[in-house]
């Protein structure tokens, strides 16, 4: 008698199960790769409708000039200067050169840079980081009643900043104040609670908003700038050169809302804290104002219009940016970095714009 394994019979059924097996795996397999292909085609479809994420009651999503009201059609463009150029001299017995170790003069009305010092050469830009973050923050306030928002100031946030040491107006836990406010404490005052609490409030938190930072900066033509914060504190990699802070400054210049901060000598503060008179406290421009009135910096060939210093130690030495329009109707950009100290850094201001201004 033959047996079970042998028995054509069976060798045939158990065959035509197995294939039967098969094409339901198949089949299974198939409505998965449906599924599959379903689900990113949608997600493909949401992400490029431009949805985007959420943060910190901002959408910042790329959109249109027109879907926010403080950004404009900016362009910036300027050719790169040899790393090895050297036209202005360091400082010598005769008053002649500059004490600061970089420098870049760039002639915005012909786009080109007419003076350069090691100026494609990597710098620590301090508090000059700040004029990035007013443009990311003005940029992306979704419309203009933004511009009002009442931010209270967070213990999180004045320890941070106590705890880093960082200049600035001195604000106080629970002061509650509009990021108009914030935004020119920012500047005059070089203020890091302002920065973070913007940061906090424009992208839910600083790293977020310092992705946005970065997003800018390789947008405009910095190819060789890294931020790290939002505040210019010190960082090993918060990296930059002084040709890609004039490109910064140039595009600021250029929107109207930040010139006008980058510009402004002085701004009334609302005070509930301090007991000043109506309950406002006037802040000053620390560039502008107070270090311009100390040193009288004699810029015969130019009007300087906008500025922002920066000083984090010895790796950055004191740094500064500066916008003037010359008598000759050509506007320009400064950059100066690492000088020795904030007497030097303006002397050298004025002394590179009435040489190699016109």
């Amino acid at each position: 008698m033959a047996s079970f394994k042998n028995n054509p019979l069976n060798v045939k059924k158990q065959i035509t199960i197995d294939n039967s097996s098969f094409n339901i795996l198949l089949a299974v397999i198939a409505v998965l790769v449906v599924v599959l292909l379903t689900t990113g085609i949608y997600f493909i479809c949401a992400s490029g409708s431009g949805s985007g994420a959420q943060l910190g009651g901002n959408d910042t999503s790329a959109g249109s000039v027109s879907d926010y009201p403080y950004r404009q059609e900016i362009s910036v463009s300027i050719p790169q200067v040899d790393d090895d150029t050297d036209a202005i001299s360091a400082r010598s017995d005769d008053g002649s050169g500059i004490y600061s170790e970089f420098a870049a003069l760039i002639d915005m009305t012909d786009n080109k840079i007419i003076a350069s010092k090691k100026s494609a050469r990597e710098i620590y830009p301090a508090s000059m980081s700040k004029v990035m973050t007013l443009i990311v923050a003005v940029e992306n306030l979704k419309n203009e009643k933004s511009m009002d928002d009442q931010i209270t100031i967070s213990k999180e946030v004045v320890d941070a900043m106590f705890a880093e040491r960082a200049s600035g107006y001195g604000f106080k836990e629970g002061e509650v104040l509009s990021v108009r406010d914030l935004l020119h404490a920012l500047i005059l005052q070089s203020d890091g609670v302002a920065a973070l609490e913007l940061a906090n409030y424009i992208a839910g938190s600083e790293r977020e908003f310092v992705a946005l930072m970065n997003q800018k900066a390789a947008e405009i033509g910095m190819s060789n700038t890294s931020f790290q914060n939002c505040t210019g504190l010190h960082h090993d990699y918060l990296l930059t050169t002084c040709q890609d802070m004039g490109i910064m400054m140039m595009y600021a210049m250029q929107n109207t809302f930040c010139a006008d901060i980058l510009s402004a000598k002085s701004y009334k503060l609302p005070d509930t804290f301090r007991e000043e008179t109506n309950n406002t406290y006037t802040l000053y421009h620390a560039t502008l104002v107070s270090k311009f009135d100390a040193l009288n910096p004699n810029t015969q060939t130019v009007e300087v219009m906008a500025a922002k210093s920066g000083w984090t130690g010895s790796d950055s030495g004191y740094c500064l940016v500066s916008y003037a329009v010359g008598n000759n109707g050509h506007k320009y950009v400064l950059v100066t970095a690492k000088a020795g100290t904030s007497e030097e850094s303006i002397a050298d201001m004025a002394y590179i714009y009435n040489t190699y201004v016109k």
